[in-house]
């Protein structure tokens, strides 16, 4: 199946937005650290609940017009699926946790600076966070 234009304009801007690659080939369609977006047009809308199911992390449904817009916002009620407008603006909010990944070069890192501060070991999202702010200097 071709794509529409339409399509091609909303996933551009999206993948844009969250610096990420758009991908039309297969699975959904942009795949980022952030979020993962299957952009729909209005007649398509009804089949991307099946396309994100199984992604871990927030995961939204793109709408290229404010109809697909409305009829996403339908489809996705109660469910953890948001929704995005064509210009990648929440409208409604994912609600799918991530999986938590804590890389051990952080938690090396947050050991040495609880150890250098005397922080205890209940402090540990502090140490986290201290270590974040040391490694965006």
């Amino acid at each position: 199946m071709s794509e529409s234009r339409s399509h091609k304009t909303t996933a551009n801007c999206i993948s844009k937005k969250l610096r990420a690659d758009y991908d039309p080939d297969k699975g959904v369609d942009i795949k980022s650290s952030r979020a993962t977006v299957e952009v729909e047009t209005p007649d398509t809308v009804g089949d991307a609940p099946g396309q994100l199911r199984g992604h871990r992390g927030p995961v939204y449904i793109a709408g290229t017009t404010k109809g697909a817009v409305q009829k996403a916002i339908e489809v996705t009620s109660g469910t953890t699926i948001g929704v995005m407008d064509n210009r990648g603006n929440i409208i409604k909010r994912s609600t799918r946790k991530g999986a938590k990944k804590v890389h051990v070069a952080n938690k090396a890192s947050a050991k040495k600076i609880r150890k250098t501060l005397k922080i205890s070991s209940s402090s540990k999202k502090s140490a986290h966070k201290t270590v974040r702010k040391i490694r965006r200097r």
